[in-house]
């Protein structure tokens, strides 16, 4: 194991690729916690599943947060509509809102459906840097969002022209598009806090806008680049002078432990990594690991 670790990776008892591998079969896939524990099993590995939900809880919302800056520009047409999801035995609100190409805008977990809740995501979608102000925000028939709509208008954060238009046949685009995340959610049969639902979601939401082809470099479509997840957990020199930079740019440190994880990238100019997710054989593995998992 490296002993130059990320901070993320740094004190946990697996490989880093081992802790991605699992962060990532989470959040793209309907499974379980369990799930997943026999999958490592299957694989020669020892993982309980409260060791999964740990790194999940650690590396979903530093995947949200890396991801964020790399998106493309979003569209001018906003459909926006609420989802439930349960937290805890109870239902709570998943503001969700996605461009007329069905390209994700943002989300935002609320205990409430009440106006004060709408504007506090409209907020949130304005603070992104990617999306320019909308011409048209389409909703459904829920009270909360013109209410919203026209504070921001008072306040100036929307244009007077923008117009909030109620049109339930066009919001079916974001109905269809909470499928993908309900879907995930429901594998794992809700939430027990709402603290865990807010550190979970924002890696299920992401890991959607990859699969869109929402990042930069990604296409829609693009199956293999999809796969190859963002992770910028390893660290890359950011010291022009340093010689470990020169050996990421010139691509003489690529592979993962035990050779098959194939051929690994880097961008050291915005401090990622692109690592390949395809299925490692048993023997990367190994056998057992003694110890406390973590």
């Amino acid at each position: 194991m490296r002993h130059n670790r990320s901070a993320l990776f740094r004190g946990r008892h697996f490989a880093d690729e081992i802790i991605a591998l699992c962060v990532r079969w989470y959040l793209r896939f309907s499974l379980s916690y369990r799930d997943l524990e026999e999958l490592m099993t299957e694989r020669n590995l020892s993982v309980d599943h409260t060791t999964v939900w740990r790194w999940v809880q650690r590396c979903a919302p530093e995947l949200n947060r890396r991801v964020r800056r790399e998106l493309k520009r979003t569209g001018t047409s906003w459909r926006v509509d609420e989802t439930y999801v349960r937290v805890a035995g109870r239902w709570v609100y998943l503001f969700r809102a996605v461009d007329s190409s069905g390209a994700t805008l943002d989300f935002y977990l609320s205990e409430n459906q009440d106006a004060a809740a709408a504007k506090r995501f409209f907020d949130k979608v304005l603070a992104a840097a990617n999306h320019p102000r909308p011409r048209v925000i389409n909703v459904d028939g829920n009270p909360s969002y013109p209410k919203a709509v026209k504070r921001l208008k008072q306040e100036r954060r929307l244009g007077r022209r923008c117009r909030c238009r109620t049109s339930p046949y066009l919001n079916n685009i974001v109905e269809q598009d909470h499928r993908a995340i309900k879907r995930r959610i429901n594998a794992k049969q809700g939430f027990r806090s709402l603290e865990g639902a807010r550190r979970t979601i924002p890696g299920y939401e992401v890991v959607d806008m990859i699969r869109k082809g929402q990042v930069r470099w990604l296409l829609k479509g693009d199956v293999s680049g999809t796969g190859a997840l963002v992770w910028a957990w390893d660290p890359v020199p950011r010291d022009p002078s340093d010689p470990a930079r020169a050996t990421w740019r010139n691509g003489a440190d690529r592979t993962g432990a035990a050779n098959v994880w194939g051929p690994m990238s880097a961008d050291p100019e915005r401090d990622l990594v692109f690592l390949p997710t395809t299925s490692p054989s048993p023997d990367f593995f190994g056998g057992e690991r003694r110890g406390e998992n973590r």
